[in-house]
C-alpha cells in the first residue's frame, strides 16, 4: 500500500511538470488572477501595476524584547570594532510596502500596527544610539521626485540605492562636496526597459509586464572579483583605483546590498561584500579577522523583513569578549539605561546536582536543575539575565520561566543555549511577567560537570515607546 501511494504521488508530480503547454496554461491562469487582483502565496498584486512580496506577518512587527536584544548586539559590535580603529554602521533597508503602502490592496495595509522600520527609528532616536542609518525618512522624501523601488520586483532600484548610499556616506563625512551628494541627479539618470522583475517571474508573467528602470552613468571604473568559496559564503571583492578615499570597507548584506555596491565602491578603495550573512558578535570578529583586519569601516545592511534574524544574543567564550560586555554594561549603568538589581535569593536556591571539588557540580540525576526564587520587587518592565558558566563538554543549557497563570513550568516557556567546552557567558531578556515567580536553569544532561561563575540580573530602563 505504501509503495502504491508513493508511486501515485511521484506520477502526479511527473504529470504536473510534463503535460503539454503547461507553462502556457500556468501563465494564462496567473494572468487571469492578475486581472482579478489575485496573487499567489508569494506575491501580492497591488494597484497600478505594482507587485509586492507576501511577507509573513511575524516579520512585519518587532517586540520590545527583541529591540533590547538588538541594541545590546549593536553596541557590542560597535565597541569591539571601535577599539580596533574601525567605524561600524548599521543600515536598515525598508520593505517595499513600508515606502509604497499606497498601492497595496486595503486588506494588506498595516492599519494601526507600527512597522519594524518605524519602531526601530523611534527606538534609536529616543535612546540616542550612534552608528545607525535610518533610510525610511530619506526614501519617503525622495519618492516624490523619483520612483525608488521596482514596480515588478522586490528591491529598491538604482535611484533608491543611490540616495540611501548618499545618506550613508554623509554620515561618514566622506567627501561631502565631491562625493555622492550629486550622484543621483536628473542628468545622471537614464530610464531603460528592464530591471528587477523577480515578483512577476514568480507568477510566470515576466513576458507580459515590462517596466522602465533607472540606469545611472558613472565617471569611474572598478574591478570585481567573485570569491564564492571563501568560508562557504558569497564574497565579492571590488577595487576602485580612483576612489574618493584610501579607506577599505567590509559590507555585510543581502540582495539589497547588490544595488548599493557601485555607490559604495565609489568612496572606498577596496570593498569586500559578504552576501546573506547576518553576523552576531562572534561572526563579526571571525570575518573581520579572516579578511586580514584591513578594513577601516564595517557596514551591516539588513532588509526590514529579515530584522528578526538579528535578535539572538551571542554566547561569549573569549575573555576579551566577556571584558568588553562588562564594560558595555557598566557604561549602560552610568547612562541610567540599566540598573543592577538583587532579585534572586541565592541562599534559598534549590539544587538538584552534586557539589564536587574546585567549585564544580556534577549532574547525578536524570533531570538536573537549580531554581532561583525571586525576592523583593522591581519596577522594570524588562530584565537582563547574565549567566557565566564553565562546562567540561559541549551541552545544552535550558532556561525556564513561569507565567502568572501557570503553577508549573511550560515546555514552550523556555530559552535554549548551545554551549561549547570551556567558559561561556550568555544572556537573556526576560519580561516583568516572566520574573514574577522563579527561574529554573537545567544544566545539560546526566553526568555533566559544570561550574557556575555568576548569575546576575539588571533592570532595563531603555525607552520603548
Amino acid at each position: 500500500m505504501t509503495d502504491d501511494k508513493a508511486f501515485r504521488s511521484e506520477l502526479e508530480l511527473f504529470v504536473d511538470d510534463h503535460f503539454g503547454y503547461r507553462d502556457d496554461f500556468v501563465g494564462l491562469h496567473n494572468h487571469m488572477n492578475y486581472w482579478a487582483g489575485i496573487g499567489n502565496r508569494d506575491v501580492i498584486v497591488g494597484r497600478r501595476g505594482w507587485f509586492y512580496l507576501n511577507i509573513d506577518s511575524d516579520s512585519l512587527e518587532v517586540s520590545d524584547r527583541n529591540l533590547i536584544k538588538w541594541s545590546m548586539i549593536h553596541r557590542l559590535k560597535e565597541l569591539w570594532l571601535k577599539e580596533r580603529g574601525v567605524e561600524y554602521w548599521f543600515l536598515l533597508a525598508p520593505n517595499k510596502q513600508t515606502v509604497y503602502p499606497e498601492y497595496l490592496p486595503w486588506r494588506y495595509r498595516l492599519s494601526d500596527n507600527v512597522s519594524v522600520s518605524e519602531r526601530l527609528t523611534n527606538f534609536v532616536l529616543n535612546n540616542k544610539f550612534s552608528g545607525v542609518v535610518l533610510a525610511e525618512e530619506i526614501l519617503n522624501k525622495g519618492k516624490s521626485k523619483w520612483e525608488l523601488y521596482s514596480r515588478l520586483g522586490t528591491h529598491w532600484n538604482a535611484c533608491g540605492a543611490g540616495i540611501v548610499s548618499r545618506q550613508l556616506m554623509e554620515k561618514m563625512v566622506i567627501e561631502r562636496d565631491r562625493g555622492l551628494l550629486g550622484i543621483v541627479a536628473d542628468d545622471t539618470v537614464l530610464w531603460k526597459e528592464g530591471g528587477d522583475v523577480d515578483l512577476v517571474t514568480m507568477m510566470n508573467l515576466e513576458n507580459v509586464f515590462k517596466q522602465l528602470d533607472p540606469v545611472l552613468s558613472f565617471d569611474f571604473e572598478y574591478r570585481e572579483e567573485y570569491l564564492n568559496t571563501w568560508e562557504g559564503i558569497d564574497l565579492t571583492r571590488t577595487t576602485c583605483e580612483k576612489a574618493l578615499t584610501d579607506k577599505n570597507v567590509i559590507l555585510f548584506g543581502d540582495s539589497f546590498t547588490n544595488f548599493m555596491r557601485p555607490f559604495v565602491c565609489r568612496s572606498f578603495k577596496r570593498t569586500h561584500v559578504l552576501y546573506n550573512v547576518f553576523p552576531d558578535f562572534n561572526d563579526m570578529a571571525f570575518y573581520y579577522k579572516g579578511l586580514g583586519e584591513s578594513a577601516n569601516v564595517v557596514v551591516e545592511e539588513c532588509v526590514e523583513r529579515s530584522f528578526s534574524r538579528l535578535y539572538s544574543l551571542p554566547i561569549i567564550k573569549e575573555a576579551d569578549g566577556r571584558d568588553l560586555m562588562q564594560r558595555i554594561l557598566d557604561s549602560c549603568v552610568s547612562l541610567g539605561e540599566i540598573t543592577r538589581e538583587s532579585i534572586f535569593d541565592n541562599n534559598d536556591a534549590q539544587l538538584r546536582f552534586e557539589v564536587k571539588n574546585n567549585g564544580f557540580y556534577q549532574n547525578r540525576v536524570q533531570d538536573p536543575f537549580f531554581i532561583l526564587p525571586k525576592k523583593g520587587n522591581s519596577k522594570s518592565l524588562y530584565y537582563l539575565l547574565e549567566i557565566d558558566v564553565t562546562v567540561e563538554e559541549a551541552c545544552v543549557f535550558e532556561l525556564f520561566f513561569k507565567k502568572n497563570q501557570y503553577d508549573n513550568y511550560a515546555p514552550e516557556d523556555k530559552f535554549k543555549y548551545d554551549l561549547a567546552v570551556g567558559r561561556n557567558q550568555f544572556y537573556e531578556i526576560l519580561s516583568h511577567e516572566e520574573l514574577q515567580s522563579q527561574v529554573r536553569i537545567d544544566p545539560g544532561e546526566l553526568g555533566l560537570n559544570f561550574k557556575i561563575h555568576g548569575i546576575s540580573v539588571s533592570g532595563v530602563n531603555l525607552r520603548l515607546d
